[in-house]
């Protein structure tokens, strides 16, 4: 969904230039972005965070949103 409010997650599983990069960028576990922009055919994601705008490939996009580890709400049997 465009325009959709994100918080990351996951920081731990890039590699260790590319979390220190974005880290640089202002970006850490648990920072909130707003989603401006997907390509389609898994092309770069344009994000805003901090008034700034900038692209991830989309595998880094995929890994830093997934859902935070530990929050099922599905039915255990």
């Amino acid at each position: 969904m465009i325009n959709a409010l994100i918080t990351l997650h996951h920081f731990d599983q890039l590699e260790q230039p590319v979390a220190a990069r974005l880290h640089s960028l202002g970006l850490t576990e648990g920072s909130k972005i707003l989603l401006l922009q997907r390509y389609p055919f898994h092309g770069p994601v344009i994000i805003e965070s901090n008034h700034q705008r900038i692209a991830l490939r989309y595998r880094i996009f995929s890994i830093l949103t997934q859902p935070p580890r530990g929050n099922f709400h599905g039915n255990r049997t």
